[in-house]
């Protein structure tokens, strides 16, 4: 599920581009936080803010995509269980 912070983006490139991006990377970073933090919904929050601050950076972002020092990796399954969607 996309965060409805993401589709209340105006920009439809943006909002596609964040779109695209939280779908490559969540569950990288989910398994991250969840590293640090053994809370589930306490790792969701801090997802969730993490999302709403690259939102800020969406140019810088786009920028680095552009210029090929990124990659967006798509995963057909999450790597340790749909989490985040239940």
């Amino acid at each position: 599920m996309i965060p409805a912070i993401i589709l209340t983006i105006e920009d439809p490139d943006d909002s596609k581009f964040m779109e695209e991006l939280y779908i490559s990377y969540k569950w990288i970073m989910y398994s991250q936080i969840m590293k640090l933090i053994s809370d589930p919904w306490t790792a969701e929050d801090i997802l969730q803010t993490s999302i709403e601050k690259l939102i800020d950076k969406i140019e810088l972002l786009k920028k680095t995509v552009r210029n090929g020092q990124n990659q967006l990796y798509y995963y057909d399954q999450p790597p340790f269980g749909n989490k985040l969607d239940a």
